[in-house]
């Protein structure tokens, strides 16, 4: 038999701030073996770090955007995976088309790429990798304390990447990066 966990909607979670965006953003952090949490961003052209959040989109998901020093909403896309190895990459893609950067930043300043790493089906696991290989999982946080998994969503199973035609700021990408409630099955 099999039992769910409870899952709480992420649309219930709002900041009374009255924001024109008033959902509240969660951080998006890379959890390692010994509990400690790493910062994910996005890295633009001059090597600024840029935030990356989830934000409640509707009760069951959350977009996950980088946000530029403006607070433009960045999109964070999966591009076509590598042919060599095929991980997925994990990407923002601004307005201007090139696509930067995802990395996990450790305490002392190291980078840790962020990529897709294959899946069920649609769904693509996002992991940081360390130098060692160890894969480290990207977790959405509310600032209650909500624990969601960040996935890729893989739409091109059904089309031949060679003919894809999903286009954001002029970059063919196959999937959207959300951040959905982790389901946990237990015997």
């Amino acid at each position: 038999m099999f039992t769910a966990t409870i899952l709480v909607l992420a649309s219930e979670v709002k900041s009374g701030e009255g924001d024109s965006d008033s959902a509240v953003r969660w951080a998006i952090k890379a959890l390692t073996p010994d509990g400690y949490t790493l910062d994910v961003k996005a890295i633009d052209a001059d090597g600024e770090m840029l935030d990356i959040k989830a934000i409640p989109s509707h009760p069951h998901v959350l977009d996950v955007k980088a946000i530029d020093p403006s607070g433009e909403l960045i999109p964070i896309k999966l591009l076509p995976p590598d042919r060599a190895n095929g991980d997925y990459s994990v990407r923002a893609i601004p307005a201007d088309g090139e696509p930067l950067n995802i990395v996990a930043r450790g305490p002392d300043g190291e980078m840790y790429p962020v990529e897709g790493l294959g899946g069920k089906g649609i769904v693509v696991d996002i992991k940081a990798i360390e130098p060692d290989g160890s894969r480290l999982a990207i977790k959405a946080i509310s600032p209650q304390g909500l624990v969601f998994a960040v996935k890729g969503l893989d739409f091109s199973d059904e089309t031949d990447v060679d003919d894809l035609s999903i286009e954001v700021h002029g970059i063919e990408y196959i999937g959207h990066v959300k951040a959905l409630p982790d389901l946990a099955v237990q015997p």
